[in-house]
């Protein structure tokens, strides 16, 4: 075995290096033949066609000159041996000009005599560079400056520039020199915040509360001329911003909370207190995965939201992976102590393990809410039925005994036209369903579960499950045209009033009857297949949970936006993950302006000025619109 891999090293060694010498061949190919083409002389200038200056009119610019002859060009240039580069690149005479292609800044004013004052303040000043600073505190240092004397030799001579002190991204100082001793005098561009600028860490928090990571920060600040932020300092500046966000979301909750449950008092009246005298709130929960269904995904994502007021009630995620723990396992090494971010110890790589943090955070936003005052009366999801087991086995005994569950009715309709598709795309029924059909399906479905609803908002719910689901099985016997035998026509009768095809209404079955101006039924081969679905999706339990008028809307732009504006799923932040939830939610309540705002006070940054916070303010409204 030993022997078989030393050879199969030794075949993939050889095979690199003659892949190598091959590249470098078409290099030295390439090469030769750019020096052979710069090498030719160049051809003769074409000759003008004849005197035209009487017919040119004398406003019009002379003419170009003609090009050099090759003459013209230098022996040294024609001849080169060394690798061309952009500087030493053969240019025509009559077309050269000095190209500077090393970014640095000109510095006019040098030229000028050393021993001038004015000249060596501007060429101080030309090798400062550009910064994000503080105009008030740079207008007051100035203003100190030429109000006080020199500390130094006590001199009122003035100053001149003498260059800066940057630190980070808008610290540091301005730097003065006396013109009498030297001394220098210093006038900083930012407040403190601790030991840290202000207007660094407001920089770094505006970047982040927008969905901005560090390489994109560090691409637009060396745009900007200033460049790439220290890690250290990026690193402490987002711990700050997450902390504060936390904060912020923790106390947006706990005020939703007391907004949902007095909202469900007012709806519902005394019927929403449990036996020990609780109020029991129904709440709308769905996740969201980097993945499709949680497979193999290393973030989760869990919103929970009131159904009266659709405020976060609670917001929490799991993280399967820490990359400083990643890095040492793959070096061999024991991990350092650091803060690490992997809250999710389920395998990632198993089927379905990830899945799970739907559950588990769910449990969590239960238990939260339990210990608050409240109890989850009703789970109102998209068909999960695991989480709702995974409470009545783990929750809070009280919890557990009153605690049902909501279909959401738009996922369970799609669901069921979902099992249609799959009738119509193999099989012995291949194509006799078509997508008009299923579509009509899905909508008489959906139309027969909104007008029970609206029909029995103040009636008791005994009775109205059997009543719904009567309804819903003579949906698909309807669109077939003959009986479960094939031998005579369907009976109308069990239909509702809705039917125009009951012999009270017309003793002709016409197909045109049906809403919609149908021309014909669906085929009587698929009707058994049909139906079997349609009572599959009006089970009792399907139909008891189909009565409350809910639907997990909210979570579910909730979650469209954590993916759209803060994170990716083509890569992941692990550190950044728990961030960008929180501020999805801040943003879903107050917008991202104002979730920025929030985030930004509670770290001790002064506020918007009038015009900032006046712009704030229409570009939330806009975004809300």
């Amino acid at each position: 075995m030993a022997a078989n891999i030393a050879k199969m090293h030794a075949a993939l060694k050889k095979k690199k290096a003659e892949e190598k010498e091959r590249h470098e061949s078409r290099v030295e190919a390439g090469r030769a033949s750019i020096q052979r083409r710069w090498s030719a002389p160049v051809a003769p200038a074409r000759q003008p066609l004849g005197n035209v200056d009487s017919n040119r009119r004398q406003s019009e610019p002379p003419p170009p000159p003609p090009l050099a002859s090759a003459a013209a060009v230098k022996e040294s240039e024609r001849k080169q041996t060394g690798v061309l580069n952009v500087n030493s690149f053969p240019i025509h005479p009559g077309y050269r000009r000095q190209r500077n292609y090393s970014g640095s800044r000109s510095s006019a004013g040098s030229s000028s005599s050393a021993g001038s004052s004015s000249s060596s303040s501007q060429g101080a000043a030309s090798t400062m560079g550009h910064a994000y600073v503080d105009a008030g505190v740079i207008a007051s240092g100035i203003a100190s400056l030429s109000q006080s004397k020199c500390e130094q030799c006590g001199s009122d001579a003035g100053v001149e520039v003498a260059g800066e002190t940057p630190r980070a991204i808008g610290g540091g100082s301005l730097d003065f020199s006396c013109v009498s001793c030297g001394a220098l005098r210093h006038v900083p561009l930012s407040k403190q915040i601790g030991k840290q600028d202000e207007v660094t860490v407001r920089f770094i928090s505006a970047a982040t509360t927008e969905g901005i990571g560090k390489a994109q920060i560090d691409r637009l600040l060396t745009k900007m001329d200033i460049g790439a932020v220290n890690n250290k300092v990026y690193a402490r500046v987002v711990e700050k911003v997450d902390a504060a966000a936390a904060i912020e979301v923790d106390q947006m909750c706990d005020e939703a909370l007391q907004r949902e449950m007095a909202a469900t008092l007012l709806m519902e009246g005394e019927a929403c207190k449990s036996k020990t005298g609780k109020i029991m709130i129904t709440i709308i929960s769905d996740g969201t995965w980097q993945k499709r269904y949680g497979r193999n995904s290393l973030a989760g994502f869990v919103g929970v939201y009131g159904l009266y007021t659709g405020e976060c009630l609670y917001a929490g995620s799991k993280m399967a992976r820490c990359a400083t723990c990643s890095y040492y396992k793959q070096q061999g090494q024991a991990a350092k102590k650091h803060e690490c971010t992997r809250t999710w110890n389920e395998a990632p790589n198993r089927d379905g393990a990830t899945s799970n943090m739907e559950k588990v955070i769910t449990l969590e936003a239960v238990e939260a809410i339990y210990k608050k005052g409240a109890i989850v009366g009703t789970l109102v999801t998209d068909g999960d039925t695991k989480t709702l087991a995974h409470i009545k086995s783990h929750g809070p005994k009280e919890v557990a005994e009153e605690i049902e569950g909501s279909q959401d009715l738009g996922h369970l309709a799609k669901n069921l036209k979902k099992r249609l598709y799959e009738l119509n795309a193999s099989g012995s029924l291949k194509g006799l369903i078509p997508e008009a059909e299923q579509e009509r399906l899905r909508k008489l479905f959906a139309n027969a579960v909104h007008e029970h609803r609206n029909n029995n908002k103040d009636k008791p719910l005994e009775g109205q499950a059997e009543q719904l689901q009567k309804k819903l099985r003579v949906i698909a016997p309807h669109q077939f045209k003959f009986n479960e035998a094939g031998t005579g026509l369907y009976d109308h009768c069990p239909c509702g009033s809705w039917c125009k095809l009951k012999p009270s209404n017309t003793m002709i079955y016409d197909a045109s009857h049906i809403p919609g101006g149908r021309k014909k039924f669906l085929d009587h081969r698929a009707r058994a297949a049909v139906i079997k679905i349609f009572e599959n999706y009006s089970s009792m339990e399907l139909c008891a949970r189909l009565l409350l008028d809910c639907s997990t809307n909210v979570a579910e732009s909730t979650n469209s936006l954590l993916w759209l504006r803060y994170l990716h799923k083509t890569f992941l932040r692990p550190r950044l993950s728990g961030l960008a939830w929180n501020l999805t939610q801040l943003q879903k309540k107050n917008g991202a302006m104002g979730a920025g705002e929030m985030v930004m006070g509670r770290m001790g940054l002064s506020e918007l000025g009038p015009a900032a916070k006046q712009s704030a303010v229409k570009m939330d409204a806009r975004d809300m619109k």
